[in-house]
């Protein structure tokens, strides 16, 4: 008599989840030729650079553009951007550089993450800024320590007349959903109103919602539990 024995369903052949990659070899991204790969739990790209050395690097970061080269690149702009404008030092970007390059990218890259808060809403460049980074250097001076650049009307736009080195507690002041309050020849921000008056920072502004005048808001004592 056969073997009426069932027998297990035969293993379906494992997936080659590494395959996808390979089409990357021989490809050229930036300065980088592709010419292996390897996998640990992730896929790297073994590459030659234009320069000579190989470079091991995540597959997906060259597909991304975030990797151009083995690191030659970046040192050659730093290079140049010292040789034209002292914007480098040690091979590092000064602060003031990074700064007119951020905020090229907040006003003027539409893939940046902060693009809607700025260049999307219609904040721009002047034109004197825009393409020189002398030009900007010339105006703002170089950044003090513990600064960066700040739009001193939030509706405004990058210029001259409309920006400050500040620090991070004079932007946080200057944000566009700050409510200031002016009483008795003193103007401050909600919130220190709130502290110098003892009550809490909402109860404050559930008052100026509910219609009542700056005299009531900040003069009628808190109720007490």
């Amino acid at each position: 008599m056969p073997d009426q024995t069932q027998r297990p369903p035969m293993e379906a052949p494992a997936v080659n989840t590494k395959q996808p990659v390979t089409d990357t070899i021989g490809q050229r991204f930036g300065r980088l030729v592709v010419k292996g790969i390897t996998w640990d739990f992730r896929a790297w790209a073994e590459c030659q650079c234009d320069c000579g050395k190989i470079h091991q690097v995540r597959v997906h970061r060259l597909r991304s553009g975030e990797t151009k080269s083995c690191g030659c690149l970046k040192a050659e702009v730093l290079k140049t951007c010292n040789i034209k404008h002292g914007a480098a030092r040690g091979n590092r970007a000064t602060s003031t550089y990074k700064s007119w390059l951020g905020m090229k990218e907040r006003a003027l890259n539409t893939d940046h993450h902060a693009y809607q808060r700025y260049g999307g809403r219609g904040i721009t460049i002047c034109d004197r800024w825009v393409n020189s980074f002398e030009a900007f250097l010339e105006d703002m001076g170089e950044c003090p320590v513990g600064m960066s650049i700040d739009r001193i009307n939030n509706d405004g736009n990058y210029e001259p007349t409309n920006c400050r080195w500040a620090t991070a507690q004079q932007q946080s002041e200057n944000r566009k959903s700050n409510i200031w309050i002016e009483h008795q020849g003193q103007r401050m921000l909600i919130a220190h109103w709130a502290k110098r008056i003892g009550m809490t920072h909402s109860s404050l502004r559930e008052r100026f919602k509910k219609g009542w005048s700056v005299e009531r808001c900040l003069t009628q004592p808190p109720r007490r539990q």
